[in-house]
């Protein structure tokens, strides 16, 4: 009898002497974090914020390109003050999810990137790993598919994005909605298409830009502008929405002719340049019909628009 009640009494003292985990959070990332536990549960993971210890701290960081830091002894992250107060809400949640990533989940960078220059992992490294890649921090399809892959490396790249990537054939069937040309253009305006009920369409602008002294060109359809800046030294080609990047490419070759398009297959729409594949999002994104383009400063020649249903 004696034994059984030792035995409780120890059984009892090992339990009240376990350590509790220790979460230092302060209140501004809290929903950061809340937001990575949950994205991990809803993919079936028994991941929980009181099972780690952790900490975060806002601090100068004296590398300007680095957002966030992980000690990995102690699981103590730091975030650029800098960085933090300037940042976006989408990227704060990409950089706390990157350093969770590193200190909870034992990631270390991924420094992987498509052909067209689509980071592969929100783990990507930066500028201080001398590395650079386009991550789409606005889409709910790309979020999706970078948690995936955040809490499973072997996640494979998502299969809308290998749908997507080829230029349109044509055939007999489809229907010029559209077909214009001008010599001489700075810019124009169409609002007369229902581009919303169009399930699958491709939009092309054809343009020269040897004798103009305009550098950059817009092309909006909605809510998403696409374009560049062709003339410049370091010339890449980029996807807007609301004056944030959603996309960027890898530097471009000068050319003298250009053709920018929009694919648009169901729920996905792609864009081209030359019909050369360079970004998908979800068509949802586009919210609206307007139909826009633009250069800055100087006129183009030779344009030609055309709108194809198929």
């Amino acid at each position: 009898m004696k034994s059984n009640h030792l035995l409780l009494l120890i059984v009892l003292f090992l339990f009240s002497c376990q350590k509790e985990k220790i979460q230092l959070v302060p209140s501004e990332f809290e929903p950061y974090v809340d937001e990575f536990f949950h994205q991990a549960q809803l993919r079936g993971y028994d991941l929980y914020k009181e099972d780690f210890d952790f900490s975060i701290t806002l601090e100068e960081i004296e590398d300007p390109f680095r957002g966030g830091e992980c000690q990995f002894r102690g699981n103590k992250i730091t975030i650029d003050i800098q960085n933090w107060e300037r940042g976006s809400e989408e990227w704060k949640e990409f950089i706390i999810a990157h350093e969770l990533g590193h200190c909870l989940l034992d990631r270390r960078h991924r420094n992987v990137k498509t052909t067209s220059n689509e980071c592969y992992s929100f783990m990507r490294g930066g500028k201080q790993d001398d590395f650079s890649c386009s991550q789409n921090l606005y889409s709910t399809k790309w979020k999706k598919y970078y948690y995936d892959e955040l809490f499973d490396r072997s996640t494979p790249f998502p299969i809308w994005y290998y749908e997507n990537r080829d230029y349109p054939q044509l055939n007999t069937s489809a229907n010029y909605l559209l077909e214009w040309k001008d010599t001489l253009v700075e810019s124009f305006e169409i609002n007369d298409i229902d581009f919303q009920s169009i399930e699958n369409f491709l939009v092309e602008i054809d343009f020269d830009i040897i004798n103009t002294t305009s550098n950059s060109f817009r092309f909006s359809l909605g809510e998403i502008k696409f374009g560049g800046c062709p003339k410049c030294i370091a010339s890449s080609l980029d996807v807007q929405k609301d004056n944030r990047k959603w996309y960027v490419s890898e530097w471009l070759e000068n050319n003298s002719k250009y053709k920018l398009s929009i694919v648009r297959r169901g729920k996905f729409a792609s864009f081209f340049l030359n019909e050369k594949y360079h970004h998908t999002i979800e068509f949802d994104a586009f919210e609206g019909n307007g139909f826009y383009f633009y250069s800055f400063r100087d006129q183009i020649e030779n344009v030609s628009v055309k709108v194809i249903s198929y």
